[in-house]
Order: structure tokens, then sequence, then C-alpha cells
């Protein structure tokens, strides 16, 4: 039983952790969840996710008396996620091999579980890849597999006939007719029957504008580049011995010089090139000075955000200031932030803090800036400008997915199906789809069970991961572009940090065959060579010639992160939940209600889709941050479009002064779908265009851009 301290620090906790998903708790609801708490063993951070998941899904803001039972309903089925049902269902789904067998992408028609009807017609590939379904014989070669016996590769015939390549996979568990795993949980919506299919969940307009039209029917230009060389273009080695404290401290020496320019911070007496200013005594002028240097007046130090207690998270007593190696010689002095009206930070963060710094150990903070100054769109110099004739005359359809692309409960791609049948509909100008694309979080694929792949002879062959993307998803586009040879749609894949057939550290290289460049006189056992991932038929799909012009390409592979050029218009985007991550980690002090955009604006103003150092751990966020390689995951510019999918709630909205962000959720959560966005950038007007007498022009997108997040 818990004493009046205890269960007083733990309501302190539980409106903490619930403020940090953006609800102020009234004293009914504080007691009420208080009591869940007590009773059901479970943590302020338990009813903070849950609320989170339920507030998405059901699109409430404010926990109150009438929605109470409708969340009391989801806490009880957190509380019904014991370990002992969890390690059970595991032991369930370790029994289950996977088996291929399912029809082409070219039988998708009307009768998807959306009912969209893509405007294309329907035709499958040609017979070589179309599937033989087996599943009901008992002496099957599945139950072979299950048993432990050798499957034979396939053996390639030269009749003159069609070729036998792998068709699209579908996995399913051995014995059993169902495609789906046995579900936790009898209140589980499955996709199949989930609710408000295409519902708009949330519509940033504020311009009314009105969508744009199809790209099939305009016939607009639509050029793909990426002018920025600091991200990467090719693996990398990564497990190497290299100082990681060179990079950050290069990073810091950047961010202090550019900070001093954007803030237009005056320079001491002491500094290299500072110059002696005359000083009214009624005005005392905040010059900079290095971190560590005891002053008895008003000075500014530029430095990075630590935690003084290791193992712990951050919280306002364990700020800690660093600087850099020249000057303050990596000094660390103890950061007082208790007269600072309003801040956001977080470990890693630069920033440049105003106050007093008496004895040299610890300073006074009295203001607070945090990384570069968000300048209008007409003063900011580091926004890109373009000339005049890479302008788009019609706009763009953009088109913005964040995987996984199936259920938790099977490997069947559905929701991708479904995905794809409003792209043929719809004819976007670009998909940017983003990872996972096979998920390594997934119950089937980490459990390490077998996938495989059944030939229209009827043998088995286990796959590779890069075969089974080669098949779901690779075939799935090329399948696309045979249905209609003169679709325009091109599309952006970016790996992610949970993808099966990426490199597992971040920053993260573009999606390649690593195994088919190294291995060139591999036997031919299979219709693919092995390691491949299949993306270069899709650039011939329906009889094109294949172009050596990256800007002709249909697939456009890039960087994780990656800032790309479509037209005039530049979008940033990383798959990794850095947004989701910069709410754990950051400590706020901000007006109610404005906690999510000031965590946006932080990766703008520190010119990082990643500025936190170090990385984020626990409850499933733990991956491999390589700071050597910190160029690489750092914005060049201030990109016009930030696009980064998080579990956090959908979000779009203008940032900075003249970004505008945008959080399309991803695809699927667990059993159930998930949302996109769809983007309409309108063109520049004509007018505008003609009359600016200057060479490179602003390209001012929050103005002409309208975005809609909608349900799968």
């Amino acid at each position: 039983m818990t004493g009046p301290s205890s269960s007083s620090t733990m309501e302190k906790d539980l409106s903490r952790q619930m403020k940090n998903v953006g609800v102020k708790l009234s004293r009914e609801m504080l007691s009420k969840c208080m009591a869940m708490v007590t009773n059901h063993n479970l943590t302020p951070e338990d009813i903070a996710k849950t609320w989170d998941v339920f507030a998405l899904n059901s699109g409430a803001r404010k926990l109150t008396a009438e929605n109470w039972s409708s969340f009391r309903v989801a806490l009880d089925k957190q509380i019904a996620k014991t370990p002992s049902q969890t390690s059970s269902s595991k032991k369930k789904k370790q029994k289950a091999a996977a088996v291929v067998s399912r029809s082409a992408m070219g039988k998708r028609s009307s009768a998807s579980s959306t009912g969209a009807t893509p405007s294309s017609s329907s035709s499958s590939l040609e017979a070589s890849k179309k599937i033989k379904l087996d599943r009901t014989q008992p002496d099957s070669q599945l139950e072979q597999i299950v048993n432990g016996n050798v499957i034979s590769s396939p053996q390639k015939t030269s009749d003159g006939g069609g070729d036998d390549s792998v068709s699209l996979p579908q996995v399913t568990p051995p014995k059993s007719t169902s495609t789906t795993a046995p579900s936790s949980s009898a209140n589980v919506v499955l996709y199949s029957e989930r609710p408000n299919a295409g519902e708009t969940v949330l519509m940033f307009n504020p311009h009314n504008l009105p969508p744009i039209e199809s790209s099939a029917e305009m016939g607009r230009r639509c050029v793909i580049s990426q002018p920025f060389s600091s991200h990467l273009s090719g693996s990398y080695k990564y497990m190497t011995d290299a100082n990681r404290h060179l990079s950050l401290d290069r990073h810091l020496k950047s961010m202090e010089k550019k900070m001093i320019q954007s803030h237009g911070i005056p320079m001491s007496c002491s500094e290299p090139g500072g110059e002696t200013e005359e000083k009214d005594s009624e005005e005392e002028l905040a010059t900079f000075e290095n971190v560590g240097v005891p002053r008895q007046s008003l000075q500014t130090n530029i430095g990075r955000i630590c935690n003084d207690a290791h193992d712990g998270k951050l919280n306002a007593t364990t700020l800690l200031l660093e600087g850099a190696r020249h000057g303050s010689n990596g000094a660390r002095i103890e950061l007082d932030v208790k007269d600072v009206s309003t801040y956001c930070l977080f470990q890693g963060q630069i920033v440049a803090v105003t106050g007093y710094n008496y004895n040299g150990r610890k300073m006074v903070a009295k203001e607070i800036k945090e990384g570069l100054d968000c300048k209008g769109q007409e003063e900011k110099q580091d926004m890109v400008k373009s000339p005049k004739e890479v302008f788009g005359k019609q706009g763009v359809k953009v088109f913005a997915v964040a995987g996984p692309y199936t259920t938790s409960s099977d490997l069947e791609y559905q929701p991708l199906d479904d995905l794809l049948g409003f792209v043929a509909e719809e004819k976007p100008d670009v998909v940017l789809m983003m990872g996972p694309f096979v998920d390594m979080r997934h119950e089937i694929v980490k459990n390490g069970e077998d996938l495989v792949l059944e030939y229209q002879d009827g043998t088995k062959a286990h796959v590779c991961y890069e075969q089974f993307f080669a098949a779901k998803i690779a075939a799935e586009l090329e399948n696309m572009y045979a249905e209609d040879p003169d679709l325009k749609t091109q599309f952006v894949l970016v790996p992610s940090m949970d993808d099966a057939v990426s490199e597992p550290v971040y920053p993260q290289p573009p999606l390649e065959s690593p195994l088919e460049k190294v291995i060139q006189a591999f036997p031919i056992t299979e219709d693919m060579p092995y390691g491949s991932l299949g993306l270069e038929n899709i650039e011939t799909a329906g009889g094109k010639r294949y172009s050596k012009k990256a800007k002709d390409r249909r697939v456009h592979l890039v960087a994780n992160p990656c800032t790309i050029q479509i037209n005039e218009v530049t979008i940033g985007f990383s798959s990794l939940d850095a947004y989701m991550h910069m709410s754990t980690e950051s400590i706020t002090k901000l007006p109610v209600g404005n906690r999510l955009q000031t965590l946006a604006e932080q990766f703008v103003k520190q010119r990082s889709y990643y500025p936190i150092f170090p990385a984020s751990s626990g409850n499933g966020r733990d991956f491999n941050l390589d700071v050597t390689k910190m160029k690489a995951f750092l914005m060049p510019v201030q990109p016009d479009i930030l696009i980064l999918p998080s579990l956090l709630t959908c979000t779009a909205t203008t940032i900075a002064k003249g970004t505008t962000f945008v959080n399309p959720g991803h695809l699927v959560k667990g059993s159930y779908g998930g949302t996109y966005a769809i983007l309409d950038i309108h063109p520049m007007k004509s007018d505008i265009l003609e009359n600016s007498k200057e060479e490179q022009i602003s390209h001012s997108v929050s103005d002409r851009i309208r975005v809609e997040v909608r349900k799968i």
C-alpha cells in the first residue's frame, strides 16, 4: 500500500506523462486514472501511451466523463496483455512456417477491402508469374518443410516456353487454410473489417486550395533530382574505430559560427576577430564567451546540452552545457534554467545561452536560443531559391506513405495492394514510399520462420529477404506499369531501420542489391540473381526502353534521410521515428497546446534529421547511430516540406516561418489500417514569375500547398 507521499508523486508523474501527449487531466479524470494505476499495476507511461493510441483512433482531444468508458476498454486491453499471454502467443507463432501461395497483383480488382475501383483495367502478368495454389494436400511439400525434409531447388526448362518466375507471395501458417495468425484479443479489428476506410482524418488547407487533378489528364512535367551531395549514395563501412568525438566537435564548431551570425551575437575582445565595442553603462551587451569562463557581466555561451545523470532521463536539475574543444577545452558546466520563461531542451541540442557565470562552474540562464534563427520567408538565406525555368506550370501531387505495408497478423500485403489501387486511380506525380518493406519487427519474420516460394510446377524453395522483397514489392510495381505502360507516376523508395533488406545503421544508404555486385558468377539456381531486389525490371515493364538518365526513371532509390527536389520544391524526409524520439527525450516549458509544433521546429533549427545524442533507447527505440557520418543526416538547407512519419498524432502545419511539416502516420498499425498523406503543391502564380526581376526566386511553398491525411 502506497503512502501519501508516494501517491502524490505518482499523481504528478501521471499528470506530466499525460501533458506530454497533449492532455491536461481534470481532478475527476486524474482520480480515475490513479485508480487504474493502483488497482491494475499499470504505470503512468502505460496510461499515456494507451491514450495516445486511443486519441488517434477515436479523434478525441480531451479525456472526459463522456469518453471515459471507451478509454477504459482500451485500458482493459492493455491490462490483458500479460507476459504469460505474450510468451504463449509467440510460441504458437514460432511453430508456423511461411508459405507463398497468392495470385499476381494483376488480379487486383474492385473487390478490394476498401471498396476502391482503380480506373485502369486489371490484367495479369505472363503465365510464368502465375502461382499454383496448393495448401490442402495432406502430403504436400509444406509438411515436408515443417518436418525438416530438404526441398529441391526448382529446375529450369528450355522448351521454349515461359520461364518459371517467382510469383507474388502470401505467407500462411502450415496445415491451415487461414491466412492470419491467431489473435491475442477478441476485440481486435481486422484490416478487412476496419471502419471508415478512405476517410479524411486531417486537412491542412490554410488558403482553401482545390485538389490537383490526375497527372495522366494534365500531362504535366515532373523532374525528381538529388542536388545535395552530402547525403549517402552507396554503402559504407560503419563497423570502424573512428573517433566519434571529432565529428561531434566539428558539428558544434560549425553550428557555433552559424548561430553567431544568425542571432547577431557580438564577439568579446578576447575572441579571435573580436572587436572592441564601446558599451553604454545603462545597456549591457551579452557578448560571446567560451563555456566555463567566469565573468561578472552578462555573457552568451554556445554549447551542447548534456545529461549529468548518465543512466536517467534528462530533467531540469541534470542539465549540463558542453563547450567545444577549441576555446572551451570541452568544458562542461551546470545549467540553471529556472529563470527562463520558455524552453525545449534535449541531449545533443546546440543552444546559445545568455546568462551569468560567476565562478566558471554554473551558468544561470536568462534566455536560451535553440539552434539557428528562423527568419521570415523573405529574409531567409538558407531556403533554396531556383531559376524560373524549373518551376512547374501545373503543380505536383505527391503521396507520402510509411510502412509497414502488411498487417501484424499475416504477410498478405493487402494494405499495399489497396494503396496501389488508389495510385492507379488517382495517378499522382510522385509516391514517396518509406520503409519498412520487409519488417524485421513482424512476428513471423522476427521469429526466424522460413519464407518459401512455390513455383508453377509445384516445387518450392526457401528464399532470402531480398527475393521476398522482389516478389512482394518490386513485382507489384512492375505489374502496375505492365498494366498501364503510360503511367507517369514515379516512386521514391526510402529504406527503414526496421527493414530486413537494408543496412542496420543510421544514416542508411539507398536500397540496392549488394550480393549481385560481389558474386557475379554465382550459379543460377533461381529465376533472379541471388540477392537481387528485382527493381531493374520495373524500368522496362510495359515495353518501355531502359534509360540511363536518372530523371527518366520510374523508381528512385534514395538514402535515409534524404533531401530531394521535385521540380523547384525541396522535400526532406526520414523514415526513422525521430519525432517520437524527440517527444520522449525532451523537457519543455511551453504554453499549453504548443508542444508538438515546437518539437517539429527543433529539426529545422538544428538543421538535422536526428539532432539527439546519445540516440534514444528503450521501449523498442534502440538503433545504431553512426555519428562519424553526421554530415549525411544533417539538412543541407531548410526544406520547403519536411516529412517525418511517426506514431504520434498525424500533423500538418507550418513551422519555422516557411517549412510545411507533415506527419503522415503509418500505413498499417498492428492488425488494422493506418494513414497516408496526399500533398497537392500548386504552381507559383504566373504574375509573380513574370514580374520578378531576380534570377533566383523563393519557392513560398507554404502559401500554395494543400495536405490531406487519409485512412487507407
